[in-house]
């Protein structure tokens, strides 16, 4: 029941991103819930709060994911549950000419912990490195991130 709880996250998240519809993703989320991603900037840090966790994915996207053409969410393997926590190994790939290969891409694995239906710590664990990968990519295509 909580992989598919993560799973229905993830897709409502990524309809987020395509029609602005942010108000969907509450629900997911304990009034308290916790959002980290591992590394520096430009996605790196904590947000605490649903309202504030909620604004963080609206901004991210406007800010970072908006400077591409594409953007594709892929599993790097099938989600793992021990106990309240599901895990989901992803890819993430951006292109800035849609149809082209893309032109950056990094790892990470989504890490929820739950308590009852609602996530409570949502945890974005790039794999090491990616954070330096993402900045020089930027620097190198002039993309500047406010």
């Amino acid at each position: 029941m909580l992989i598919a709880r993560l799973l229905d996250y993830i897709a409502a998240h990524e309809r987020s991103r395509a029609d602005a519809g942010w108000s969907r993703l509450e629900h997911f989320f304990t009034e308290n819930a916790v959002h980290e991603v591992s590394g520096g900037p430009p996605l790196g840090g904590r947000w605490e709060g649903r309202r504030a966790l909620i604004e963080h994915l609206r901004d991210q996207a406007e800010r970072f994911d908006r400077h591409f053409d594409d953007r594709l969410l892929l599993p790097r393997g099938g989600p793992t549950r021990i106990g309240a926590v599901v895990a989901f190994p992803w890819r993430l790939d951006y292109h800035l000419d849609r149809g082209k290969p893309p032109t950056l891409r990094f790892d990470g694995t989504k890490v929820a912990t739950f308590a009852s239906e609602q996530i409570e710590l949502l945890r974005d664990e790039l794999r090491p490195g990616a954070d330096g990968v993402i900045r020089e990519y930027l620097r190198l295509n002039m993309i500047v991130i406010h």
